[in-house]
């Protein structure tokens, strides 16, 4: 199986730097993986709703707009984004491919996109994707 550990930029600090982890944890322990957009008014509201699941899943957030350093931070700080959010240059597009909308969340188990989620997602249909596997 394809490694996943890769060279990812975290946003949420104040100094972006290279890391093959998040937040001390390997790549493969990443569940949901979220595309937004700052103008994308559902991305927006499901940032709320991907905060609330923090403390159960790790989660990430991936910038789909080609933004420097500085604007992402901005948006991470505007939209109150409690996650890692990576910009989309520094992802591994196999792993994680461009969806077709946004915003676009996907459940990876066992290091593989399990399910995807097309379009703004309550906790409620959240919860529901998610209680499909075993974590």
């Amino acid at each position: 199986m394809k490694s996943l550990l890769m060279t990812l930029v975290i946003l949420v600090s104040n100094s972006a730097s290279p890391s093959p982890f998040i937040h001390g944890e390997r790549v493969e322990n990443i569940i949901i993986v979220s595309y937004f957009a700052e103008w994308c008014v559902p991305c927006r509201k499901e940032a709320k709703v991907l905060n609330s699941l923090i403390d159960k899943y790790p989660v990430v957030g991936i910038n789909y707009d080609l933004s420097p350093d500085h604007h992402t931070k901005k948006i991470v700080e505007d939209l109150e984004i409690q996650f890692p959010v990576y910009k989309l240059e520094s992802v591994d597009l196999v792993m994680y491919p461009l969806p077709p909308v946004l915003p676009t969340t996907y459940i990876i188990d066992k290091g593989e996109i399990a399910h995807t989620l097309y379009g703004e997602q309550s906790l409620e249909s959240l919860t529901k994707a998610l209680a499909r596997y075993s974590f």
